[in-house]
């Protein structure tokens, strides 16, 4: 078992009243659990105590033992039943990579890489992408870890992203099934990107012929670096490099994502009407931003 994780440990489906059986009546039963002893220094939490199936935390591995009272409907009590219940610890699972950890596009297969990730009678861990839940379709690098119970214990597990998974950077965690439902307690990023935005640029407006020294602050978001990787940008189809990214958050490996853009445009579009295209590097080029920036006419004085 996971400490300190609840499972459903407990079951009383094999009650019954003899009356209903030998004599045809339909009583209700109703349950009473109680903790009789715990190992030294734990505690046994039972949730739903009087429920035929409680849910039982335990705090500490060793050795407890629960009782177990029946009544039916006309206040008729059993003997108790004594239940004893050998708790092992199970190891929590721990994330080490996610490849690819950024990527853009629908139905992309992640391998996530680790120890610990169990797989109970064909049941696999699910991936926790922040509050978002994503089933692993497959586990491999798996050793036997309980033959009896069904229990192996897998290194690699395999997922596929759907199309329409929310955009942005998810903290990635594993969770284990019952009853080994240990949830990682460290996490990697996993970066689902969307199509960059420019909402501005600097300077705007911009008077033919003033433009001399060409320099642009494109200001928005999703501009992402990969390792030496910049975006890439032409403007009237022209390619242009960017001279820095700004506002950045790093996201580990080598990638992060700005929210600021500095570029010089050529002196030989500085006084023509600007299409700018922005599309970001391998493997998060999924889209591209376009904004237009119009030269305006500076006023001209005919008479006075």
């Amino acid at each position: 078992a996971c400490l300190g994780a609840p499972f459903l440990q407990l079951d009383a489906a094999a009650s019954f009243d003899p009356d209903n059986i030998g004599c045809g009546q339909h009583q209700h039963l109703s349950y009473r659990w109680g903790v009789m002893a715990t190992p030294a220094g734990a505690s046994l939490q039972l949730l739903g105590s009087e429920r035929r199936n409680p849910t039982f935390t335990a705090d500490a591995a060793g050795r407890y033992e629960v009782a177990l009272r029946v009544d039916d409907s006309t206040a008729r009590t059993s003997e108790p039943f004594a239940a004893v219940l050998e708790v092992t610890e199970a190891p929590a699972p721990s994330v080490q990579s996610v490849n690819p950890a950024l990527f853009c596009g629908a139905d992309v297969q992640i391998t996530v890489t680790g120890s610990n990730f169990f797989s109970v009678a064909g049941e696999l861990p699910t991936l926790q992408l922040g509050d978002l839940p994503l089933p692993a379709s497959s586990a491999a690098n798996c050793v036997a870890y309980d033959p009896q119970q069904l229990i192996q214990r897998c290194a690699t597990l395999h997922a596929t992203v759907p199309a329409g998974f929310p955009t942005g950077v998810h903290a990635l965690r594993v969770v284990n099934p019952f009853p080994l439902g240990c949830t990682s307690a460290g996490s990697v990023p996993m970066v689902v990107a969307g199509a960059p935005t420019i909402a501005s640029v600097e300077p705007d407006p911009i008077c033919r012929g003033q433009f001399d020294d060409g320099r642009l602050v494109l200001r928005g978001s999703g501009f992402f670096r990969t390792l030496a990787a910049l975006p890439s940008v032409q403007i009237n189809d022209v390619p242009v490099l960017p001279t820095a990214l700004e506002d950045c958050e790093q996201l580990g490996g080598g990638v992060s994502v700005c929210a600021t853009l500095r570029l010089t445009v050529p002196v030989a579009l500085r006084n023509q009407d600007l299409r700018l295209e922005l599309r970001n590097p391998a493997p998060a080029d999924c889209a591209t931003a376009e904004f237009t920036l119009r030269q305006h006419e500076p006023p001209r004085i005919d008479d006075v």
